[in-house]
């Protein structure tokens, strides 16, 4: 059982519903994340480096998923690394 309070005039339903599509997609990016990146087994001890660490993989994600490469984003993850070309059009466009 979970509580929430807010100070916000919603009806129960729609508020429920809000919440789960919010935790729906926080979990959904995780779960990317630590599948792609495996930011779980990460062990930065300094915190402002694994917030940019965090930061840095947040933003290798979007442009993983912005480019139209009909292939997953490890995939094209292992093509970056390999291909200085690929690499250039996933930063660049």
């Amino acid at each position: 059982t979970h509580y929430y309070l807010s100070s916000l005039a919603i009806e129960p339903e729609l508020a429920y519903r809000a919440i789960r599509q919010h935790w729906h997609i926080e979990n959904k990016q995780h779960w990317v994340l630590d599948v792609t990146f495996k930011e779980d087994s990460c062990r930065i001890g300094d915190r402002e480096n694994a917030k940019k660490m965090a930061l840095l993989r947040r933003i290798v994600l979007n442009l993983l998923e912005q480019h139209p490469l009909k292939a997953s984003k490890l995939s094209k993850m292992r093509k970056a690394a390999w291909n200085d070309d690929f690499r250039a059009e996933l930063f660049f466009g």
